[in-house]
């Protein structure tokens, strides 16, 4: 995705959004549900939940690379990636 950043994530969660994306071939999410915000990679929970979104994209990194460096970096295709 070019044309979206951390920035418009950002505001996205902070709507109450939910983000789907592909990286590197893997399917993963930023999702809200009762208990909180969670993170899922390949269809899997990854690490605790997070009373806001902010916290979760804050702690939570792909290969290494925060989510902020991710979104920054257009390496996100526009097949797969959702605003929900």
């Amino acid at each position: 995705m070019k044309d979206y950043n951390y920035k418009l994530l950002l505001d996205d969660l902070a709507d109450g959004r939910e983000i789907e994306f592909n990286y590197n071939g893997i399917p993963y999410a930023i999702v809200n549900i009762v208990k909180g915000w969670y993170f899922v990679g390949n269809h899997k929970q990854i690490g605790e939940f997070y009373d806001n979104p902010h916290e979760l994209v804050k702690t939570i990194a792909i290969d290494g690379k925060s989510i902020e460096e991710i979104f920054n970096s257009g390496d996100i295709p526009d097949e797969g990636f959702y605003i929900l």
